[in-house]
């Protein structure tokens, strides 16, 4: 009997974990207990980029259980995002050749590598580099 009652409250749960819009953790504190659900609260990873000259910085909010990062970033006339990790850091930076524009968004993996948050997908465009002309007035 406590095996059938087990199992229907684990598909329960299970059904009901899929329904809301809130994330839902399964925890017990001894092998035997029937889990109870915590509710996990989602921080908005808060993305910032800042463009330099032939460099893209971007920052966001560290997220409590975030075990590694997935920094996306897709150029204008791209099919395909390119995708680096950051374990555990909330900084990245990457080169760019000249004025360049960039889609790029952030997400927070957990220690099982699935997502937990994602950062909104921004336009950021690196800033032009300064050219210098030499007014030479005809002479080499």
């Amino acid at each position: 009997m406590k095996l059938f009652y087990f199992i229907s409250s684990f598909i329960i749960t299970a059904m009901l974990s899929g329904c809301g819009g809130e994330q839902k953790s399964d925890t017990s504190s001894n092998q035997g207990d029937i889990f109870t659900q915590e509710k996990i609260i989602a921080t908005d990873l808060n993305l910032v980029p800042k463009a330099h000259t032939n460099l893209i910085t971007l920052t966001w909010t560290g997220i409590e259980g975030a075990q590694e990062y997935l920094v996306y970033r897709l150029q204008s006339g791209d099919l395909q995002a390119y995708v680096e990790s950051n374990a555990n850091a909330t900084t990245f930076s990457f080169a760019t050749n000249g004025q360049q524009t960039y889609q790029v968004w952030v997400e927070a993996l957990d220690e099982m590598s699935e997502v937990i948050n994602s950062s909104e997908n921004m336009t950021v465009t690196s800033a032009q580099p300064n050219v210098e002309i030499a007014l030479d007035q005809g002479d080499f």
